[in-house]
């Protein structure tokens, strides 16, 4: 068990230190007249546009941790200063992995043991959540795209069909608001029987979130 301790912190060190490493891997090997470009391109907007681009990264930060409270409340309730660090590690950790997929873990390392299958299921909402208003924005554009002006090959199709990603997005929205009852699709699965665990997590998720 005291191993386990020890595994933990050693994870929760790698995930913080790591980014790290990779910035400073990616800078060494950069063109310094590259850096010197960014940073004369950097004075040159203004650093009122700079302070904005601060803030609405740190306003984004922060409504990615109201998120996470509200996503993490019916199984533990965390203060906003804990939430912000959990999304802190989500971002460093998703930073070193292929297609962010480390954000998923990242987040759930810092909550207590017991709580961490939970966490990931909660991650996976959140992931899903933000997939879902992309994917139904995106398909609700698509008509109105003006296909007419394009002039590549099988456009005919695409103006033909413009209105078929509609049904999609509705498709998309019912799956998504229905999600506990598609994971149960899933439970007792010999093809997903190792992830079993994760999948019953995700049934516990209210409907409503």
């Amino acid at each position: 068990m005291i191993y386990r301790k020890y595994i933990w912190i050693l994870i929760k060190i790698i995930v913080f230190v790591a980014p790290w490493v990779y910035v400073g891997y990616k800078l060494r090997g950069m063109d310094t007249s590259v850096l010197i470009s960014i940073l004369t391109n950097a004075s040159s907007i203004g650093w009122l546009t700079l302070f904005l681009v601060f803030l609405l990264m740190a306003f984004n930060w922060s409504v990615e941790a109201f998120k996470w409270q509200y996503a993490t409340r019916h199984f533990t309730s965390i203060d906003f200063t804990t939430a912000i660090g959990t999304v802190l590690a989500g971002t460093a950790a998703g930073i070193v992995t292929p297609n962010r997929v480390g954000e998923l873990p990242g987040r759930a390392i810092l909550l207590p043991q017991g709580q961490r299958q939970m966490g990931l299921a909660a991650t996976t909402v959140c992931s899903l959540s933000q997939l879902t208003i992309t994917l139904v924005a995106g398909c609700l554009v698509f008509p109105f795209f003006p296909w007419q002006e394009m002039t590549f090959m099988y456009i005919n199709i695409f103006i033909n069909l413009r209105w078929l990603p509609v049904l999609f997005a509705l498709i998309t929205l019912v799956v998504y608001m229905n999600k506990t009852r598609v994971a149960t699709l899933f439970m007792d699965r010999k093809l997903f029987s190792r992830f079993d665990t994760y999948i019953y997590q995700l049934t516990l998720v209210p409907r409503r979130q």
